[in-house]
């Protein structure tokens, strides 16, 4: 059985149906988990621009290729609560733009915290990777990653 969610597609000309199988053109798929797809498919595979919003609040949009964020784009993460937490402070929020790969970030891009502070720099398979600069907001600050690697 898959783990994968059924959904309904829309396809452009106003047709439905519970498959994308063999479609190409523009469509919007309506997943059973909440989640929303609204962009082009090649051969019914999620392949070149669209947006993608998650159960989570996230949202993508920029490029895909097999189904997988691939190419560029946003990422706007909506966070979550901490647990334990009743101050409505939320963790992993933040703004990524800049290069993905097989659905990870990987290549240049530029990462905006909530404290505005900034991440510019390159990554591999997801996480920070070689040469990066990290931008204080209140401050003003720029340190090189290489020199705190420890402290991201």
């Amino acid at each position: 059985m898959s783990d994968e969610p059924t959904y309904t597609i829309t396809k452009e000309n106003g047709e439905t149906g519970k498959s994308s199988r063999d479609y190409t053109g523009k469509g919007t798929a309506v997943y059973s988990n909440g989640e929303i797809y609204e962009g082009d498919f090649l051969n019914g595979v999620r392949t070149g621009k669209g947006k993608y919003t998650y159960a989570t609040g996230d949202k993508y949009e920029g490029d895909f290729l097999n189904n997988k964020k691939h190419g560029i784009g946003k990422l706007n993460y909506a966070g979550k609560p901490k647990e334990g937490d009743d101050d409505g402070k939320l963790i992993g929020k933040g703004e990524y733009y800049g290069h993905f790969e097989n659905g990870k970030r990987h290549g240049e891009g530029l990462f905006t915290y909530p404290n505005k502070d900034i991440y510019s720099g390159w990554w591999k398979y997801g996480k920070k990777h070689e040469n990066g600069t990290y931008v204080f907001a209140e401050t003003g600050m720029k340190v090189c990653k290489r020199l705190m690697m420890k402290f991201l």
